[in-house]
């Protein structure tokens, strides 16, 4: 397997990759166990949305439950369930996708209620049963084994029942059985602003749509904790006999082929003449057919490495840029040559007859190497600039939402900014010391966002307030957080008198020059009971 992955690497990639595995290392120590480097799909978890917002608890709990087992039942079940794990994973992968994870949801209360109906509730009930349950299933068995009773009868129900008598009942506080079965069997009334939800027995439960959302957030990240606890755990169980749901596999083969000129969208077991095939879609995003053949042959290899009971793989390629394509791996002879342990690119003659990748009209070889070239350089340069920040203690602010209107001759500012990589520095003196790069970053995403024609794109600022947060949350919550302890401060520069806003409650003010910072009573407290 080493010598495989020694042969096909892409080397534009190699660096980040190698950095981000350095990364996963630091943030989840069990991947320290791995034999192998195949967990760059883990990295998700620390940059993707809605992935990045999972909840430790859970991921804690979970993990929890997975170290105290047997290792041998534990196994044997996990193996017996791969096909449900694999569905649950797959769904929970589908359910991130949609686009609403991030947004300020604000709407009339048709298009809210309309929402409701497409898709909170088709959500809340695709994570109940399609993901919650399979992943929840596996500590309501061994509850039921560790307190002799018959492992019969273990539906949703049930099972949340059986989590909520063990040491586990974290796992279970944002399912609500009365909401539930109000979806599934049809028992919704939409009123202003709330739903009634009726189950088979018992009281109506009302909820008011905001309160919905905030459940399926909550919901979402407690099933994305628990992926990552499984997902970490097969990974790091590759020697013991364990079945690797797919899904997994395919993840991974996603993370280690992506390069800025090829994505694999997704996969789908098939067959061709009574044996089982893996077809890989795949979108290039160039003119080069050689960075295709290399992308394509790169993702065979691995396809193969990472999911091997396959007797074909199938790579569908579809760009804009080309005309429709493919490639054909031979299954047999990619395990043959892994077993025995390739020495060079060589040995892999004969196991892809074409890669057939027609693009729509030509370039220059020149300027296809100016690609190669400006893409190197652009990753090269992320990774310099992050390794010159971290030896500076340069932090990292990230803009989160803003908001801009004019007022007058000049324009008015709003947002919402989290700080990371403080390395061990004082919060409030790096708030001190970045307070002007701060409002200027959130200025600069502000009219970035304007049309060309929105004359607030080119006022100068004349007020602005950035509330500065210590934790990354979604933009929805950020936008009403309120007085929480993960809310450092806001950050106030007046330049249009008439403009009076009061600080947050009991804050502790202090001028720089310019600059008024109003401390969060909340967050001092926090700091200050940390410090003792």
């Amino acid at each position: 397997m080493n010598s495989v992955n020694e042969i096909w690497k892409n080397h534009l990639t190699l660096p980040l990759h190698a950095k981000r595995r350095t990364i996963l290392k630091d943030n989840f120590t069990m991947l320290s166990k791995c034999t192998h480097d195949n967990y760059l799909s883990i990295y998700k978890y620390l940059e993707d949305t809605p992935e990045k917002f999972y909840s430790k608890e859970a991921y804690s709990t979970y993990k929890s439950f997975l170290e105290q087992c047997s290792k041998t039942p534990l196994l044997e079940l996990l193996n017996e369930n791969q096909n449900e794990i694999n569905k649950s994973l797959h769904l929970l992968e589908e359910i991130n996708r949609y686009p609403w994870h991030d947004d300020i949801i604000e709407k009339d209360e048709y298009e809210l209620l309309r929402f409701s109906d497409t898709s909170l509730n088709p959500t809340y009930l695709k994570i109940v049963e399609g993901v919650f349950y399979p992943l929840i299933y596996i500590p309501a068995f061994f509850s039921r084994i560790s307190r002799g009773k018959p492992t019969e009868g273990l539906d949703i129900y049930n099972s949340v029942e059986e989590i909520k008598k063990s040491s586990f009942s974290k796992l279970c506080v944002f399912y609500n059985h009365t909401i539930r079965n109000g979806i599934a069997h049809g028992g919704v009334i939409y009123k202003q602003n709330e739903i009634i939800f009726k189950g088979k027995k018992g009281s109506p439960e009302t909820v008011s749509i905001r309160d919905l959302i905030k459940l399926i957030d909550n919901f979402l990240d407690l099933c994305n904790g628990i992926a990552l606890s499984i997902k970490e755990y097969f990974l790091t169980s590759l020697d013991d006999g364990l079945k690797i749901p797919l899904q997994i596999m395919v993840e991974e083969l996603q993370a280690q082929t992506e390069a800025p000129w090829w994505h694999i969208e997704g996969c789908l077991i098939s067959e061709i003449n009574i044996k089982p095939q893996l077809m890989i879609y795949a979108i290039p995003n160039t003119k080069d057919y050689f960075k295709v053949q290399y992308a394509a042959y790169l993702t065979g290899v691995l396809s193969e490495q990472l999911a091997p009971f396959f007797d074909r793989y199938f790579i569908s390629i579809r760009s804009p840029k080309s005309l429709p394509g493919w490639a054909a791996f031979d299954g047999q002879k990619l395990r043959t040559i892994r077993e025995k342990g390739p020495k060079s690119f060589n040995d892999y003659e004969g196991v892809c007859d074409l890669v057939f990748y027609v693009p729509k009209g030509k370039l220059p070889k020149i300027l296809l190497r100016f690609e190669t070239y400006y893409t190197s350089y652009k990753i090269h340069k992320r990774l310099s600039i992050e390794n010159f920040k971290f030896q500076q203690k340069i932090p990292d602010i990230h803009v989160r939402n803003t908001t801009i209107h004019r007022n007058g001759s000049k324009a008015v500012l709003g947002g919402s900014v989290f700080i990371s990589n403080f390395q061990e520095q004082n919060p409030q003196d790096i708030i001190r010391r970045y307070k002007r790069k701060i409002i200027k970053k959130s200025l600069k995403k502000a009219r970035k966002e304007l049309r060309y024609r929105d004359i607030c794109k080119y006022l100068l600022l004349g007020y602005a307030r950035i509330s500065v947060f210590l934790k990354n949350y979604r933009e929805r919550k950020l936008h009403s957080f309120g007085l929480g302890h993960d809310l450092i401060c806001t950050i106030e520069i007046k330049r249009i008198a008439r403009i009076k806003a009061p600080d947050i409650f009991g804050s502790t003010i202090e001028q720089k020059g310019r600059y008024r910072i109003a401390w969060n009573k909340s967050w001092l407290e926090e700091n200050a009971n940390k410090a003792n």
